[in-house]
């Protein structure tokens, strides 16, 4: 709380930058992608000695996430160094300064300005990839879930059947009111729903005193029974994901729900539909691979309105991208531009508000175009296409 004591005011604003300079924060999270980073190899290795063949590319994307964190990580520890040592000398100045009775003044708010702008610089050059390699992690984890919940399963796939994905489920199930806690299983032939819950069988005073473990296998459906997977989102503020299914004759109902609890019910609706059409095979181990397509490349530009400086500026970013795919729909194409366009918009704008300058927006385009580019994919597989490239080319300012 500050004094009436304009030199004791400065000594606490010191010790608070003090720990700016020490760039803890940044350290932290560049040990913890460090650590994601490091355990890549291992995960993948494991879930392929476990049987999962599918997403062949997750060994590319491996290989490539280590070489660049590698590089990465040393230059965040060099420039790390680089502010340090200069940030450190001038919160010593002042310190001297504070020890012979003598206030800094602007001198300390500029420093604190440095170091803001040097812990944003440097969470600039490692975000984009720290966050691939997270999101990869995740996506290792997810499967060696699966691999876990199918060997603990109360049924026995197929012979010859794989398992894709799986994710904790509750049926809403006809004439149950809490639904049915469970597994939603995801192979290369079936959607498989498994009960697995534990439910209380003796109450005292509304507390459960004796539970009872229930798994059991409540139905598989043949992909090609499922006429309509239907993801959407419900509950309070349209938080919770759900997935709607529409079967043909002969599976086990016509229609149900499952609230899905940690995935999207449009990817699982995605998912469904790559089964069904067999596009899921592209994806196994040792599947040819596919054929190469034409690819389209199309100039894009925008004028984003932006703080810089704390003053508003009119900034020109301009670009390319490529895409490949069947599907010409010319309306969807045009859809697709403005939907990139509107990402980067954003992407500058919360930039922007972190307090990027001009400069630093052209230091990091390259980083703010693999964001972008991998926050699409999925917006353009959607629509039929493959965001292939996305590069922004400039930044610039506009004239008055």
């Amino acid at each position: 709380m500050p004094t009436n004591n304009p030199l004791q005011n400065e000594i606490e604003q010191l010790n608070r930058i003090q720990d700016k300079i020490s760039f803890k924060a940044v350290q932290e999270k560049v040990d913890e992608i460090e650590q994601a980073a490091n355990s890549l190899p291992g995960k993948l290795g494991r879930v392929r000695e476990g049987g999962y063949c599918f997403k062949k590319s997750l060994e590319s994307t491996v290989q490539s996430l280590s070489t660049q964190w590698r590089t990465l990580y040393t230059r965040v520890q060099d420039e790390q160094r680089k502010y340090q040592t200069n940030l450190q000398k001038e919160a010593n100045n002042i310190r001297a300064a504070h020890a012979h009775g003598a206030t800094a003044g602007s001198a300390l708010s500029a420093l604190e300005d440095r170091a803001d702008a040097a812990v944003r610089s440097l969470e600039a050059i490692y975000t984009s990839v720290g966050e691939q390699i997270q999101s990869t992690q995740h996506s290792l984890d997810d499967i060696a879930w699966t691999l876990n919940q199918l060997g603990q399963a109360s049924f026995q796939l197929a012979p010859g059947e794989l398992a894709f994905e799986a994710v904790p489920a509750n049926w809403k199930k006809t004439g149950d009111k809490d639904g049915v806690d469970g597994v939603l299983y995801l192979t290369d032939q079936r959607l498989i729903f498994e009960q697995k819950e534990e439910v209380a069988t003796r109450k005292v005073l509304f507390i459960a005193t004796e539970k009872q473990k229930l798994q059991s296998l409540q139905w598989a459906i043949p992909a090609a029974r499922i006429d309509r997977a239907v993801g959407s989102k419900k509950g309070f503020m349209n938080k919770d994901d759900f997935l709607t299914l529409d079967c043909s004759a002969g599976a086990p109902f016509q229609t149900t729900e499952l609230h899905l609890k940690g995935e999207s019910g449009e990817t699982w609706s995605r998912q469904i539909q790559q089964v069904k059409s067999g596009a899921i095979n592209a994806e196994r181990i040792g599947s040819p691979a596919a054929p190469n397509q034409e690819t389209d490349t199309f100039k894009w530009g925008a004028q984003v309105l932006l703080r810089l400086k704390g003053e508003a500026s009119q900034v020109q970013v301009y670009g390319n991208y490529g895409v490949s795919g069947a599907n010409q729909d010319s309306e969807k194409q045009a859809w697709l531009r403005q939907l990139l366009i509107q990402k980067v918009i954003d992407k500058m704008g919360e930039l922007s508000a972190k307090g990027y300058s001009l400069d630093q927006f052209i230091q990091y385009k390259e980083e703010i175009s693999a964001t972008v580019r991998a926050a699409l994919q999925d917006d353009f597989a959607r629509q039929g296409f493959k965001l292939v490239s996305l590069e922004i080319e400039g930044f610039r300012q506009a004239s008055a």
